[in-house]
């Protein structure tokens, strides 16, 4: 199957950015997320929290970096997300994982409620960052991975 024109050129950059660490985080469309996430199959499901799920991205350069699809957030709109976003790429230092890019996309959708037909939006947000392949945070906090240690952290 053909990739159009565009989405060639939106992996191009995106394996760019994630190569370059210097780069700039940048806008995803929805649609490369999905084509990277395997349309966010349960195979590529790479853990979930009180936010959202994780999923693994895996670029045809073999690249990979962890999508984060978020959970609806009541209240949050266009201008909170936008500045949300912004803080975070001006954030860069070695323990923090480095935004690669975002994606902020509204489906309508025409659905049925209480009898009548009505025009409904559906918000996904999805934050993608570097991805870290030995575990999360709280599995080493809790002391379920211990690097080839010979005993788990002690407190």
């Amino acid at each position: 199957m053909d990739q159009p024109e565009l989405e060639v050129s939106e992996i191009d950059e995106l394996e760019r950015v994630v190569g370059d660490a210097g780069a700039k985080a940048r806008r995803l469309e929805l649609s490369l997320l999905e084509r990277i996430t395997n349309r966010f199959s349960d195979e590529r499901r790479i853990g979930s929290g009180g936010f959202g799920e994780v999923y693994l991205g895996v670029l045809p350069s073999g690249l990979r970096i962890a999508v984060k699809k978020l959970y609806p957030i009541a209240g949050l709109d266009e201008i909170a997300f936008a500045n949300e976003i912004s803080i975070i790429m001006k954030v860069a230092h070695e323990n923090i994982v480095r935004l690669i890019g975002y994606c902020d996309h509204t489906n309508h959708e025409h659905i049925e409620h209480n009898g009548k037909l009505i025009f409904a939006k559906y918000r996904q947000i999805l934050i993608c960052t570097e991805y870290m392949p030995n575990g999360s945070l709280t599995s080493h906090i809790n002391g379920k991975i211990y690097n080839n240690t010979a005993c788990p952290p002690q407190y």
